[in-house]
């Protein structure tokens, strides 16, 4: 219910010998709160208990009454256990109730429990209010009112209301009535014309986008409210509305005043790739501004990886595209020197340290986009020796993604590189999930592919310095059968052993799995007054129990260390 409510609650705590029971009262609901929909409500409220649970909902029945109260009675039971929650959620006009009480399936419920749930019935004094009645006219009012703190209680709640289509001719007399110098003058219009991207209705699509238009046009002297029509065109994710947006962006591209709006405008744009598909290739014209060029590169690539645009339609920005990418290389290779110079000076030194790995094993450069907006590009001679640097770059995620990229495409890429690629704990995982992905998983190196060199590579990180294959273990984990893999590691030389976790891989032998649902460093050293196998089995419980929804609240919480004793 904290999806619709996130109010302070009442709570009545009682309990007999069967078990706690929870009576939940709810504050009345804010004013101008109302559902569209009550089905969708009740929908919503179950799903989002039981998205908080593992238990299994055993039965559900709903229920009305003459005087308005509705609700559901739920029963929710768990595997390999005979108890059972029974819970019971009460609607009456504006305030929901609920009662909670645990029991089992072997005994039957006492009368104290019998009792509560059938006489329970909400008191409520306060005036009735439909919930599923729309307060849109109550909260105009309110906004409009010369009282300030009406108002204010109204202004805070303009992102809040459910608009619908029948709302649109009240938002768009809302907005053409407030004036400059209004308390909160560019904040409320600004939502109250984002609002209007909100309604989805494709029957009132022309609507939404004429109004949009009109305002645009309106406010030609304020460009924040242009650029929050532009949001409100994006959001509203129609063809007409990005016909529109295609339009007014080219003749007037939006400035924003920090990178968080640019990115939030074509994060909206890129929900839909269908219709982001519509602005190319004329939107490129806007690459050439630097605010924009990162996001319409990463923008373009995801349409050519989604083969929603093709070479075509982007080949007369090659030039600009390929003059960009070698800028990006010489900086890569500014970085690549360095390295070669810290490797020599290692070797130089007499000392034995440990240091850094060089190679940024989880970092994804602006070449990675540019490898992909140049390979359809590829029978040119210049591309051609701009992706054999790639693939001889000292960055290996760089190489890494360039080799899966170019096996992707039917390219010829040397055994020995995947080999050395998969022959690094760090790398090798990443190496087969990206195959795998490609679905190429052919091309990984045979002399790797097996659950011991995959399980450590999935639990290995940059900073361990060692880790040893220990035993494993046959586990079946939310009916899945499997493998898990146990290995001791070690962070630097110097350092005790500790325990660490791998699974699940399969249950045959031969196969491998990039899974890692059950993968953990425990930072738990391996003690010798102890034996191995009790503390291997003791942690492996430890993280099965943490993957639970109530043990996760117990494993991972703050206060877990004040319970459990200190094993290092």
């Amino acid at each position: 219910v904290d999806t619709y409510w996130p109010k302070a609650r009442n709570a009545l705590f009682k309990s007999d010998s069967t078990g706690e029971i929870i009576a939940v009262a709810m504050q009345q609901y804010p004013k101008y709160f109302y559902v569209k929909d009550s089905s969708v409500f009740w929908k919503d409220e179950i799903k989002d208990y039981l998205a908080r649970t593992d238990f299994v909902l055993a039965k559900k029945d709903y229920f009305k009454t003459n005087d308005g109260l509705t609700g559901y009675k739920l029963i929710l039971r768990d595997t390999n256990s005979s108890r059972q929650i029974n819970r019971l959620l009460l609607l009456k006009n504006d305030r929901l109730y609920r009662i909670v009480s645990m029991g089992d399936t072997l005994n039957a419920e006492s009368d104290f429990v019998k009792n509560f749930y059938a006489t329970f019935h909400p008191q409520n004094s306060q005036p009735e209010r439909n919930i599923f009645t729309s307060t849109i006219d109550s909260f105009l009012d309110d906004f409009f009112s010369a009282d300030s703190a009406t108002h204010a209680k109204a202004q805070a709640s303009i992102s809040n209301i459910y608009y619908t289509k029948n709302d649109i001719p009240k938002l768009v007399n809302t907005i053409n009535r407030l004036k400059y110098g209004d308390k909160d003058y560019l904040d409320s219009k600004s939502r109250f014309i984002a609002e209007l991207g909100y309604i989805t209705d494709t029957t009132v699509t022309a609507t939404i986008v004429n109004a949009l238009k009109d305002i645009y046009y309106k406010t030609a002297d304020t460009s924040t409210f242009q650029n929050m029509v532009l949001k409100a065109l994006a959001k509203n994710k129609t063809r007409q509305s990005y016909t529109l947006l295609k339009e007014l962006i080219l003749q007037d591209p939006p400035v924003f005043t920090t990178n968080y709006e640019y990115s939030s405008f074509f994060a909206d744009i890129n929900d839909s790739l269908f219709l982001a598909r519509q602005l190319f290739p004329e939107i490129l014209q806007l690459s050439t501004i630097e605010d924009y060029k990162d996001e319409l590169n990463s923008l373009l690539v995801t349409l050519v990886d989604s083969n929603l645009i093709s070479a075509k339609d982007y080949e007369n920005y090659y030039t600009k595209i390929y003059f960009d990418a070698r800028i990006e290389l010489k900086k890569q290779r500014g970085k690549d020197e360095k390295i070669i110079e810290r490797e020599k000076n290692k070797e130089d030194n007499d000392e034995q340290k440990t240091y850094p790995v060089y190679n940024y094993p989880n970092s994804k450069t602006g070449l990675d986009d540019y490898a992909v907006l140049l390979m359809p590009f590829y029978d040119k001679p210049q591309v051609q020796n701009f992706f054999e640097k790639l693939l001889y770059s000292r960055d290996q995620s760089l190489q890494l993604s360039t080799a899966v990229l170019m096996l992707h495409n039917k390219k010829y890429v040397p055994d020995s590189l995947l080999l050395n690629l998969a022959s690094k704990n760090e790398y090798r995982i990443k190496l087969y999930k990206a195959l795998e992905t490609a679905e190429l998983t052919n091309k990984f190196p045979l002399r790797y592919k097996n659950q011991i060199d995959i399980a450590k590579s999935i639990l290995s990180t940059d900073k361990i310095d060692s880790i040893v294959y220990i035993t494993n273990k046959p586990i079946t984990f939310r009916n899945n059968k499997g493998l898990v893999y146990f290995f001791k590691y070690r962070i630097k030389k110097e350092d005790g052993w500790k325990i660490g976790i791998s699974g699940l891989q399969p249950e045959n032998i031969n196969e491998v799995s990039s899974n890692s649902k059950l993968v953990k460093l425990t930072d738990k050293r391996i003690r010798y007054d102890e034996p191995l196998n009790d503390q291997l089995e003791k942690q492996l419980k430890k993280l099965l129990f943490s993957l639970s929804k109530s043990g996760k609240s117990f494993y991972q919480s703050e206060n877990y260390s004040r319970f459990r004793k200190d094993d290092y």
